[in-house]
């Protein structure tokens, strides 16, 4: 798929993916070592009441898993930036995320006429249909010639 593909209102879902907690563990050791992700007494005593995944390591999940589909493989060209990260609830251990994605924007490059930019947005749910992340990607594109 190139640029052109990716219309407005171009809608996709990639497969889901389970969260285990020895990777909500291993992503906050490295990444995010706040007490709730991980210390299960005090994740416990914490208003989560549990061990709970990092916003960033949610957000990536869901990024990843539309990114291994190849759905960009041949056109993607990296991006400007990510807007609108939210974080809506907490993801757990064995929580089940699905990714969707939604085109909201698509225009042509006006320097570089090889190219084009969409805005995209990610948003992520949980097994219970419940939105638990969400942002708003840029993404730079190629034509298909």
């Amino acid at each position: 798929m190139y640029f052109e593909d990716f219309v407005v209102g171009f809608h996709f879902e990639a497969e889901p993916k389970q969260i285990s907690k020895a990777q909500i563990l291993a992503f906050a050791q490295d990444w995010d070592p706040q007490p709730f992700h991980l210390d299960d007494a005090q994740a416990e005593a914490s208003p989560y009441g549990g061990i709970i995944a990092s916003g960033w390591q949610t957000v990536l999940i869901g990024f990843e898993a539309v990114f291994r589909t190849r759905l960009f493989e041949k056109c993607s060209i990296g991006s400007p930036g990510v807007d609108e990260v939210r974080w809506f609830m907490p993801v757990y251990p064995d929580d089940i995320l699905t990714c969707a994605i939604t085109v909201e924007e698509a225009r042509r490059s006006r320097s570089k006429p090889d190219r084009g930019f969409i805005k995209t947005r990610f948003v992520i749910r949980n097994q219970s249909q419940k939105i638990v992340s969400s942002f708003l990607a840029t993404q730079m594109l190629l034509l298909a010639a």
